[in-house]
């Protein structure tokens, strides 16, 4: 483990760090001012709650565990090693490419080597568990939908990113900006290179980079520049809203949560970790468990460090929570053992609680999460895919007929393999 992070992204990660291959469940998508799409095409009256079971088309991606990809209206823009499609998603074809400027540091995978379809497939399997695809982050530039990502170019002599941002509707290129990190620089990653764009706001672009399963840092890069405008490599961040971002600081006296300017790097905030910490980003919350702390895991507001949710609203070790998506006012969060509670996005009120209890008992919590999308809560009860309001808690739909892992307007798509099956919404 390097001393000067120290921050392995498995530990600090929940389930949304990398946000791609290594994920599970829910949309991906940091939320911000600044990170609202706008709409592509008029959408229907509600969030689909029916799906056909069998997929009528499918994206090939490689070998992968979570759709590395980020839905805008009907069609979807997805991640491979060297650069983003944008995929219809009636078709599951590119419609447009958008491909690094300098060659990309990995190519885009393919099975090599294997001589039978077992050797094939075990080489598959693996591949999906060590891949770091990212998907791209949805953002506003300049009042135009765009999509952003950092992709890893160069070699082992001179590792690079290149952070992409095109047009979201198009794929016409906006920005390009090709950096190498000062950590990276004084010494040379050992693992498989990765990062994620974390939030965007007024033209900033926080980037979480990754060296193997640990976290390098953060960088924060000025899109009219062209330029870094800070770095820093002990901080890790983990999420960003608005002008701030909030992550995990080493310090010669131990390390803590903190609060910083994304114009900047100044401290704004700061509370000190109890044991090793594990963290979910949430947008403008962001979810914490010290594992010495008896007070118990909290969500917190990203911009002042304030608990909103606490153990004694009823927030459980371990409860892994739905990520908010625009469209969404209401936040899940569950495990098997302890059930569930949702909360009001906005307030922090919370909405309703159920405790855990056995599948299709009503008034008790059963099942994993596996998406949520507009207010809407999808989950894999024993087999039985079932949709709630997460605003009440009542079933929407007693069979959606697949659990998806990502919900578009009009279709579920669940990780196969090395695709991706698109499943049409019920229309009837």
């Amino acid at each position: 483990m390097r001393v000067r992070n120290g921050w392995p992204v498995a530990l600090l990660a929940g389930t949304l760090v990398l946000g791609g291959c290594g994920g599970d469940g829910g949309s991906g998508r940091e939320d911000s001012a600044d990170e609202r799409p706008a709409e592509e095409s008029p959408e229907p009256a509600g969030p689909p709650t029916e799906f056909a079971t069998e997929p009528a088309a499918r994206i090939d991606t490689g070998p992968i565990t979570h759709p590395p990809l980020v839905v805008h209206g009907e069609r979807a823009w997805v991640a491979d090693e060297a650069g983003l499609n944008l995929v219809d998603l009636t078709t599951g074809r590119a419609t447009a490419r958008v491909d690094t400027e300098e060659p990309a540091r990995y190519e885009p995978w393919r099975a090599e080597g294997a001589t039978t379809p077992e050797e094939e497939a075990a080489a598959a399997e693996q591949a999906a568990a060590t891949r770091r695809v990212v998907a791209p982050l949805l953002a506003e530039l300049d009042g135009e939908p765009a999509v952003l990502a950092a992709i890893p170019v160069g070699d082992d002599s001179a590792p690079e990113l290149e952070l992409v941002a095109a047009h979201a509707e198009t794929g016409d290129v906006l920005a390009r900006v090709p950096f190498t990190p000062a950590f990276w620089r004084e010494e040379a990653p050992d693992g498989q290179v990765s990062a994620r764009v974390v939030s965007v706001h007024e033209g900033l672009v926080a980037i979480q980079p990754a060296d193997g399963n640990q976290l390098a840092g953060a960088v924060v890069v000025d899109l009219a520049r062209r330029e870094v405008a800070w770095e820093s490599d002990d901080f890790a961040l983990m999420a960003g809203h608005g002008d701030t971002l909030a992550g995990v600081a080493s310090r010669d006296d131990g390390s803590a949560t903190v609060g910083v300017a994304l114009a900047d790097g100044r401290e704004v905030w700061s509370d000190p970790i109890a044991g090793a910490p594990s963290l979910q980003p949430m947008g403008r919350l962001f979810r914490i468990q010290e594992s010495e702390d008896p007070a118990g895991p909290r969500l917190v507001e990203t911009a002042t460090g304030e608990p909103v949710i606490t153990a004694d609203d009823g927030l459980a070790k371990d409860m892994t929570c739905t990520p908010p998506d625009p469209e969404i006012t209401a936040v899940v969060c569950d495990n098997e053992e302890s059930g569930a509670l949702a909360f009001d996005l906005e307030s922090g009120e919370v909405l309703w609680r159920q405790p855990a209890g056995e599948a299709g008992r009503d008034g008790t919590w059963s099942g994993e999460v596996t998406a949520s999308y507009r207010d809407r809560i999808y989950l894999d009860r024993d087999g039985r895919p079932v949709v709630l309001d997460a605003r009440s808690g009542e079933v929407v739909a007693a069979d959606s007929g697949v659990a998806p892992q990502v919900v578009a307007p009009g279709a579920a798509l669940i990780a196969a393999g090395d695709h991706v099956d698109i499943h049409p919404a019920r229309t009837d």
